[in-house]
């Protein structure tokens, strides 16, 4: 009984993992001539300035890095999420965005990811 009942538990286990929806990344080779420009500028102000009058808020935009393995430390997925969160931002016509927030996560099996880094930010563009 013990081993029908792991059998089980594997074949859910594995039918829940492969269901996943797949992780929104932008493709660089699809991105516009604009957007790309907007993305080599961006720059990131700091929290104290983003309130300062000049600036335009977009909306949040979100970055997530999802490889598996153990190839790349945390500091470099974190790289890799924010280069997604720049790329996102510079499509939705934004020139700066406020400090990244970054978060790292283990198993999402709603992404099919075994190791996740989420970064945020608030999208802005000069008045």
């Amino acid at each position: 009984m013990n081993s029908l009942a792991n059998i089980s538990i594997a074949t859910a286990v594995m039918l829940l993992s492969a269901c996943g929806t797949p992780v929104a990344i932008s493709d660089y080779y699809k991105a516009d001539t604009a957007s790309l420009q907007r993305y080599a500028r961006m720059a990131v102000i700091e929290e104290s300035d983003t309130h300062s009058g000049g600036l335009q808020e977009l909306g949040t935009v979100t970055g997530i890095y999802c490889k598996g393995g153990v190839a790349l430390t945390h500091q470099e997925k974190r790289v890799e999420a924010i280069d997604q969160l720049l790329l996102k931002a510079a499509q939705r016509g934004a020139t700066h965005i406020s400090e990244p927030a970054c978060t790292a996560s283990g198993v999402d099996l709603a992404n099919n990811c075994p190791n996740k880094v989420v970064c945020k930010a608030q999208a802005m563009q000069v008045r």
